[in-house]
């Protein structure tokens, strides 16, 4: 990844991406790990230029451990709704079991995205069993919200 005043850095990405089934339409989220680069995220703002922060813990308290390695990151108006879709215990198991993995909900899609690790057997089935987690976690919530 180039970027005009940041250090060139070279990224190798394995992505998987899992469909969601909901009836309504889901915030455009990001959760990036707090280790990705400058040079990355100056390049993902310049993509996403209606993006910012989200600060999390305005509606609940969140897990340190999560708010260690990742940062929200969704459009302003989008903010409440992107901290709806991930609470507080989706997160906490996020924390516990994701490693390094950053996570990308867009137009009812699940991206799991690991950065610069070669995909091993093992880095693949913690994709594909965390993916199949937070989609069916995800979907979950639709017959929740409907419950209410």
């Amino acid at each position: 990844i180039r970027f005009p005043g940041k250090p060139t850095k070279n990224h190798v990405w394995t992505i998987m991406v899992f469909d969601l089934h909901r009836s309504v339409d889901l915030p455009h989220v990001f959760l990036g790990l707090n280790t990705h680069s400058e040079t990355f995220y100056a390049h993902f703002f310049t993509k996403f230029s209606q993006f910012s922060h989200v600060p999390l813990g305005a509606m609940q308290p969140y897990d340190a451990a999560f708010l260690n390695r990742y940062t929200m990151y969704a459009k302003p108006e989008q903010a409440v709704s992107a901290e709806r879709l991930f609470h507080q215990s989706m997160t906490k198991h996020i924390a516990e079991r994701f490693g390094a993995l950053a996570i990308e909900v867009s137009e009812n899609n699940l991206y799991l995205y690991a950065e610069n690790q070669r995909p091993t057997t093992h880095l693949l089935e913690t994709m594909l069993k965390s993916g199949t987690w937070l989609a069916q976690s995800i979907d979950q919530q639709q017959v929740e919200d409907r419950d209410e």
